[in-house]
């Protein structure tokens, strides 16, 4: 993964739901359709975080093969009022901009949404898994730019990690949160990737080199 300092994992640890968009043949035609099933590219997939939003960092690093673009990163809380809320994240806009810049380069490309990351809250377990997707789900609603061809992110990416700190909550992993993870979307079960020691493209021909540089 980029944030513990290896460039490239050729599989992604990540949940994909179904029910959503993955892309539209023309910004016209996309406005004008219903979304179809959100699904990954076919073929080989080459996936990478991106830190920030810079279009022109994630455009080269499409020309050069990654086509799976992992935003980083929202965190599922509850607010004192026991509401939950989706926090953090990047710039919707200029992530729609972005998707429909690659769109109208011919850059298949499928954006995914991450969940966590080192030193961020593990999701609140007061609302369980189903709670949890179906506000995720309406959230990622608002997010949608169909004048950009945008309707959302197609999944999640779980990144639920460990904090500097050694007293932190947030160095266990409880049978609750990881409840949460085993999200049921509509009745659909997510795909969920796990991927342990995998092989990784070496850093010098690493086509995500150039997201790799913001971190």
């Amino acid at each position: 993964m980029l944030f513990s300092g290896l460039p490239l994992l050729l599989v992604a640890t990540a949940a994909v739901m179904s029910g959503g968009y993955l892309g539209a043949t023309s910004l016209t035609e996309a406005a004008s359709e219903a979304p179809p099933l959100r699904q990954l590219p076919s073929g080989a997939l080459l996936v990478a975080y991106a830190p920030q939003c810079n279009t022109s960092v994630i455009v080269d690093a499409a020309r050069r093969g990654v086509n799976v673009i992992i935003w980083f990163s929202i965190n599922l809380e509850v607010q004192a009022d026991g509401k939950p809320v989706i926090t953090n994240g990047p710039n919707p806009a200029c992530v729609a901009e972005t998707a429909a810049e690659l769109r109208r380069m011919g850059l298949e490309t499928t954006h995914m949404i991450s969940i966590g990351g080192w030193d961020a809250p593990h999701p609140n377990t007061t609302l369980d898994g189903r709670e949890w997707w179906l506000y995720w789900k309406e959230w990622n609603r608002g997010l949608a730019k169909p004048e950009l061809g945008f309707y959302g992110y197609a999944g999640i990416d779980w990144d639920l990690e460990g904090n500097d700190a050694m007293a932190s909550p947030w160095n266990h992993f409880t049978v609750e949160c990881m409840e949460v993870c085993l999200v049921v979307a509509d009745g659909n079960t997510g795909v969920v990737y796990s991927s342990p020691a995998l092989p990784l493209i070496p850093h010098e021909n690493n086509p995500c080199d150039s997201l790799r540089s913001q971190i």
